[in-house]
């Protein structure tokens, strides 16, 4: 089961036409021999399902050399593979399992891919989010909310491992309020020594001063 050239198309707008005809003139490769899961059934391993992503998304789905992939075959119950087609340019993902399952990994992974090329165009204003998800292993979208006075932050994910963002976030929210804090006093005893030329008096320095009676 292999997706038509025009659904991978409309799946992935930056790939160009030129780029998509080299890839289906390709030889195909030579099978590769791969060890059965004991769990997996022999009879599923029939009819593949294949479409294709851009390499650089190959890591913040999969992980570093494709550690996240057993855990997802696990939790799927499904076997996969990444393989760099088209001269390193795109990935070539095949899902082996019940047709059911095996689209249903295909969505989930092509949404993955849809928030990681979202995230990368927001540059610095998102920049670290694809990190914050890969280390804690979560989904993460944040969006301006109440006229852009608020942020609505939304956690996908184990729910021990929610808490655990949330905690982490509003620590470092707490930590910048106080940062901020700190460097509005500065400001303002700096405009103060500017325009008097020095720090305004303490009540003691103030009773020191005064004159004994």
């Amino acid at each position: 089961m292999v997706d038509q050239p025009g659904a991978v198309v409309q799946e992935d707008p930056w790939m160009s036409a030129q780029a998509l005809d080299r890839l289906l003139k390709m030889p195909l490769p030579l099978p590769r021999i791969r060890t059965r899961l004991w769990w997996f059934p022999a009879l599923e391993l029939r009819d593949p399902l294949v479409f294709y992503l851009e390499a650089c998304l190959a890591d913040p789905i999969f992980g570093k050399n494709g550690a996240m992939i057993p855990e997802i075959e696990w939790m799927n119950q499904v076997l996969l593979t990444v393989e760099k087609v088209n001269s390193g340019s795109l990935i070539e993902i095949t899902v082996f399992g019940q047709p059911r399952v095996q689209n249903r990994v295909r969505s989930v992974l092509l949404s993955l891919a849809a928030r990681h090329r979202e995230n990368r165009a927001r540059g610095k204003n998102g920049a670290m989010i694809p990190e914050i998800e890969w280390m804690n292993q979560v989904l993460l979208t944040v969006e301006k909310v109440n006229s852009g006075s608020l942020i609505e932050i939304t956690v996908l994910g184990q729910p021990r491992v929610q808490n655990r963002v949330r905690s982490v976030l509003l620590s470092l929210a707490a930590r910048h309020r106080e940062n901020r804090a700190r460097d509005k006093k500065i400001k303002q005893l700096e405009k103060f020594l500017k325009a008097h030329g020095s720090p305004p008096p303490t009540p003691q320095s103030a009773q020191a001063r005064s004159p004994v009676a």
